[in-house]
């Protein structure tokens, strides 16, 4: 039996996200839905929200999104799309593997992206991002630090397709 779509999640964009708490975002996260590989497919628009550091103290974040590229019904590639100063040309960098896999937190299936590829610099290795669908074109993204430890949790990041470039 699949839950009927919450109007008001239907209905979210990508600046109202920018408006929540961590607290919203938190139970936004939990009762999203699981995506489907098939759903990462192109360009996204993306913005970092609730963290250690709000998006909103940050001047100018390089960070415009992320591309996505399935290559089966389990697992796809993608890349950051990264822009360093608003007159440079954006560029692809910190490539990643995506399948479907069980979440940090929750308990719902998520999109795991894997950033421990040979291709990027030690310090994105360590980088899983976990990422739960909130409405057909709107996701919501959460990044953590693998340490000795576990995970630790770094911030919320939306994505919306299609991505404007």
């Amino acid at each position: 039996m699949t839950t009927p779509p919450n109007p008001i999640e239907n209905a979210l964009t990508l600046s109202d996200l920018a408006k929540m708490t961590q607290a919203q975002l938190d139970a936004l996260y939990l009762a999203a839905q699981t995506p489907r590989i098939s759903d990462m497919n192109g360009a996204t628009n993306g913005i970092p929200l609730a963290g250690p550091t709000p998006a909103s103290a940050i001047p100018f974040v390089p960070w415009k999104g992320k591309s996505f590229k399935p290559l089966n019904m389990v697992e796809g590639v993608g890349n950051n799309r990264i822009q360093m100063s608003p007159l440079a040309p954006e560029v692809n960098e910190f490539n990643f593997k995506f399948t479907l896999g069980d979440p940090i937190d929750g308990d719902n299936a998520v999109i795991v992206l894997d950033y421990n590829n040979i291709g990027n610099a030690p310090a994105f290795r360590i980088i899983r991002d976990d990422i739960k669908k909130v409405n057909p074109t709107l996701f919501l993204g959460r990044m953590y630090q693998t340490t000795l430890h576990g995970f630790q949790f770094l911030l919320y990041f939306a994505l919306e397709f299609p991505a404007s470039t």
